[in-house]
């Protein structure tokens, strides 16, 4: 098998942290396979996260690395505690930008009483338009 490091290349998100602590390995039609440097257990699929729960050692889904430092299981931890953590903020803030997209748009800046200067007619005419925009969102 050749070894690969990630690069912006193959991994255009930014560099991850767990890449320090293992390595991707590369041959023909197993590109997504990977090293722990501290255990050499190779994992096929799963990406950084996997590595970094592997590392972290408090996941169920992936054997814990026997030979990782505490220093190093600690920092993993920490940086997926914070990965989830921007994960479900991003979800609230898709979620309320769904929300209010849901809501009617305002095609009008202001009220038609909210203007003293307008004359009769004019105030008819922007009361009529603020109506009809209205219907159309009911």
């Amino acid at each position: 098998m050749i070894e690969m490091e990630p690069s912006r290349k193959t991994n255009p998100a930014k560099r991850d942290i767990g890449w320090s602590y293992g390595r991707r390995l590369g041959s023909e039609g197993q590109r997504h396979q990977f090293q722990c440097k501290f255990c050499d257990k190779v994992f096929k699929g799963g990406g950084v996260t996997r590595l970094k729960q592997h590392l972290a050692g408090n996941s169920g889904e992936v054997a814990t690395c026997r030979n990782c430092p505490n220093e190093i299981r600690v920092l993993m931890r920490q940086n997926l505690a914070e990965a989830k953590e921007a994960k479900e903020m991003a979800s609230k803030k898709r979620a309320e930008v769904d929300c209010q997209a849901a809501e009617p748009p305002s095609y009008h800046s202001r009220e038609p009483e909210e203007v003293e200067d307008l004359d009769e007619e004019e105030a008819d005419i922007q009361a009529a338009m603020h109506a009809s925009l209205d219907d159309q969102w009911q």
